[in-house]
């Protein structure tokens, strides 16, 4: 006999007792698995035949199996059933399929059919639902994640790209935090008089000049003094003591008036004893001389930046003539000797080292003319390398063109650099709006002012602060460093081995305690080694904390300071500093702080509104 195959949907619901839903006809069908028989049960199974089964008629109706005890393993609780109504995305159904064959067994179609049957009957499957679920879930949190990207990189970006005013202000700060906190010294040298040459009057007042700009810059010059006339055994001897008390990251700047000349690519600069002793003469020196009794300039360099400075200013006034292209017979060559080139070579830079000729390389300078006391390259050197707050590289830039326009383009100085950093001013001073330039000295603990139109007839300078010796007294300081004048001319300091920030109006002979002041310490009303400084409109004091790690905000009158930010004791996260040293605000009111020791520049959003 062939088998007949017959589809039933049975559907189980999970819903609320008593729910009655009408069939094809409109008639409700109701269930108690409480108190109905089995016989209900077979009507109900036959109820389904009729409204479900393809087949429709009473012949095969009567071989479907009996279902009640499918039925019998609901809840005994009431429900209904509505077949009508059905709909695949109902949460609250779960639909069973099943096959009967004619001996009336049951057998499940998820497990018979294969996988295109279950697509081809049954397109909705939970399966189905499921798995588009997860794919729409996946590509929204993918849709999500690159969104958040994208807005991560934007703000990155603009972080990133500040506005022209925030690059200079963070550039300019930059380079006033790195000289201020690297220690300054100079070794100048000057030889006028030479047994064999002629001598060269001006080189020593060159070196006396310098010397003493050099000072006023503050600067530590070597012993204190310009080394004049030095012979060979004497220049070997200051050079190499100069050279061990180069400490790791000076400012370190050598400057050399005299004869100098090159030999075989090296340049070699002349001892005041420019001779040899042969059968008891005096014999001028010749090229091969020149490594036993000269000084090789290349060799100096090297062994400067073997001490590891943060950098290094090499300034060769040599190879000069009294009056370039004027007639030989008053002309005085430095470097007019026997079988040597004419002028310096090139020397190979070293990594963040600036070197300044006086000429350009292979030519000679002029040493200046008739009843000048200066060479012509340094006569310009004294008059634009102490301007304050201005990179070297610009200064010398000026020395040339003055150089050029004096001597018609006959002589070009000439400026090798390799410097790490765009801005590097060898002085910083604060300029106010009235033309006055102030000068902080720890050494003398004071405070001095200039007009800088007369700053050349007034070198001492006007006294403003302290200048009653070392102490903590009002009247005194003790290692004043970072200055701020406000608009009234009032003068704030911080006085940073006293811990505190004093105030000094226009003409006052004692200041006034703004901030600190009570010993060192971490307390509120306490400061540890104050250094930057900025007071805004309203009288607010910004100060970099240095030793406490933090940057504190002061007003005028209050006894206790608030944490702008830091404070976190010493670290490299983003909430802490390790030795704040300078501060700054851009016209939008964000903060940056050189956090030396971590060696980087710090922004805050915001800061001040």
């Amino acid at each position: 006999m062939t088998k007949t195959t017959r589809s039933i949907r049975v559907i189980h619901t999970t819903i609320r007792p008593e729910r009655r839903i009408n069939c094809e006809n409109n008639k409700s069908i109701h269930c108690n698995s409480s108190t109905k028989s089995h016989s209900n049960h077979r009507s109900l199974t036959q109820s389904f035949q009729k409204n479900i089964s393809p087949y429709n008629n009473s012949e095969k109706q009567s071989s479907l199996p009996d279902l009640s005890s499918d039925l019998s393993t609901s809840s005994k609780q009431q429900f209904n059933i509505n077949v009508s109504d059905y709909h695949p995305s109902s949460s609250e159904t779960k639909i069973s399929r099943f096959q009967t064959d004619r001996k009336g067994t049951i057998k499940d179609m998820w497990k018979e059919s294969n996988k295109n049957k279950r697509r081809k009957y049954f397109p909705h499957s939970c399966g189905h639902r499921l798995y588009l679920c997860i794919f729409i879930s996946i590509c929204c949190t993918l849709l999500i994640a690159i969104g958040i990207a994208a807005i991560s990189v934007g703000l990155l970006i603009k972080t990133s790209k500040p506005s022209t005013t925030t690059t200079t202000t963070t550039t300019t700060l930059l380079t006033t935090t790195l000289i201020n906190l690297h220690r300054k010294i100079a070794l100048v040298i000057g030889i006028s008089e030479y047994k064999i040459n002629k001598s060269l009057p001006n080189a020593i007042n060159d070196a006396n000049g310098m010397s003493k700009m050099l000072k006023s810059m503050g600067f530590l010059i070597h012993d204190g003094e310009a080394k004049l006339n030095l012979t060979r055994k004497d220049f070997k001897l200051i050079l190499t003591a100069f050279i061990e008390s180069i400490e790791d990251k000076d400012i370190v700047l050598f400057y050399y008036a005299g004869h100098g000349t090159q030999w075989e690519d090296q340049n070699y600069l002349i001892p005041s004893d420019d001779f040899k002793v042969e059968n008891n003469e005096n014999i001028q020196l010749t090229g091969p001389d020149l490594k036993k009794y000269a000084i090789n300039a290349q060799t100096l360099l090297n062994n400067i930046d073997d001490r590891d400075p943060f950098l290094t200013i090499f300034l060769l006034d040599c190879c000069r003539t009294y009056h370039l292209g004027h007639i030989e017979s008053e002309k005085n060559k430095r470097g007019d000797v026997t079988n040597r080139s004419k002028g310096l070579s090139l020397m190979p830079p070293k990594i963040g080292s600036l070197i300044a000729f006086a000429c350009a390389p292979g030519r000679d300078a002029d040493d200046g003319n008739n009843g000048e006391k200066n060479g012509l390259f340094t006569k310009y050197l004294l008059q634009h390398l102490s301007t304050p707050n201005e990179d070297i590289e610009i200064l010398l830039r000026r020395v040339r063109n003055n150089v050029m326009e004096e001597s018609e383009d006959e002589q070009i100085p000439h400026v090798t650099s390799v410097l790490r950093y765009d801005h590097i001013c060898l002085f910083n001073g604060k300029k106010d709006q009235h033309g006055f330039l102030y000068v902080s000295d720890l050494e003398k603990n004071e405070v001095r002012k200039w007009k800088l139109e007369k700053i050349n007839k007034n070198k001492e300078g006007i006294l403003v602060a302290g200048g009653n010796g070392k102490g903590n007294q009002r009247n005194q300081l003790n290692s004043p460093t970072f200055i701020f004048v406000d608009k009234d001319q009032s003068l704030y300091v911080s006085d940073r081995e006293n811990h505190r920030v004093m105030k000094w109006r226009k003409d006052a002979n004692e200041g006034v305690v703004m901030a600190g002041g009570n010993g060192e310490g971490n307390s509120l009303n306490q400061l540890n080694q104050p250094e930057g400084l900025f007071v805004d409109e309203w009288n607010q004091i910004y100060m970099a904390d240095c030793a406490n790690h933090r940057i504190m905000r002061w007003c005028e009158g209050d006894e206790e300071g608030s944490i702008v930010v830091g404070g976190n004791d010493w670290g490299s996260e983003s909430n802490q500093f390790n030795g704040p040293v300078g501060l700054s605000f851009d016209f939008e009111g964000n903060l940056y702080v050189s956090d030396s020791w971590n060696a980087r520049i710090v922004r805050f959003d915001l800061i001040r509104e």
